[in-house]
């Protein structure tokens, strides 16, 4: 019997970098922190969304000297006043508790809770950004760049390659695993008193020729947004 094949080679596995990317998502979808690699960067990435309190200090506890950061997106950036033509990493507060951070990704009129000296992000707090808009997830995520840490736990922790995500496109397997069925309208007026699962085609056209345009046009996918347009 032959040897067995690597991941990188087995028809059961697939694609090595495409397997990473994927199990990467699957753990970002559970809200299981991630560790992203780069050249001179290892980062732990951990979602925004559904964080608590428990979880922020959990977080914090694991990250060790390193502080997290909030990395949100250019545009969001923007809408706290901060000028931005990239995602940006924002320190944060040794005070801010689950509810600030959340109010401060998410909440219109939060500029609080953060030190003035935004950074632009990383190469890995970037590609941690495009994964959870890949899972239509709110594009925020807190990291840490945890380089200097070499613990058994780390090795526990699923890890993604910087460069592997920027050169992923979700297959239709994996867009239908993470996004489900949606409607499709045909105009966007038939949205009005509709479940929020109702797209309006236009929408799902852009979808389709942005960071999806490797799936096939017939596939039935769950979003509310376009995942390079947040």
């Amino acid at each position: 019997m032959n040897a067995a094949h690597s991941p990188a080679t087995s028809a059961l596995f697939g694609d090595e970098e495409h397997l990473s990317v994927s199990r990467a998502l699957g753990e970002l979808q559970a809200r299981r922190p991630i560790r992203v690699n780069a050249p001179g960067e290892v980062l732990f990435a951990l979602p925004v969304e559904g964080l608590d309190d428990q979880r922020l200090h959990e977080f914090a506890a694991l990250c060790g000297r390193n502080s997290p950061e909030l990395i949100v997106t250019q545009q969001r950036a923007r809408a706290i006043g901060i000028e931005a033509s990239m995602p940006m990493a924002l320190p944060l507060s040794s005070e801010a508790r689950a509810s600030d951070i959340f109010a401060l990704a998410a909440d219109a009129e939060s500029k609080g809770h953060f030190s003035p000296e935004a950074e632009a992000a990383g190469p890995a707090a970037r590609a941690a950004i495009r994964l959870v808009k890949f899972n239509r997830s709110l594009p925020a995520v807190l990291a840490a760049n945890v380089a200097s840490i070499n613990s058994d736990l780390m090795h526990s922790i699923v890890s993604v390659e910087a460069d592997a995500v920027e050169r992923f496109v979700p297959d239709e397997g994996v867009l239908h695993y993470l996004l489900g069925e949606v409607e499709v309208a045909e105009h966007a007026d038939e949205r009005r008193d509709r479940p929020p699962g109702l797209l309006p085609k236009q929408a799902l056209d852009r979808l389709r020729r942005g960071a999806y345009r490797a799936a096939s046009a017939s596939a039935r996918v769950v979003c509310t947004c376009d995942p390079a347009a947040s």
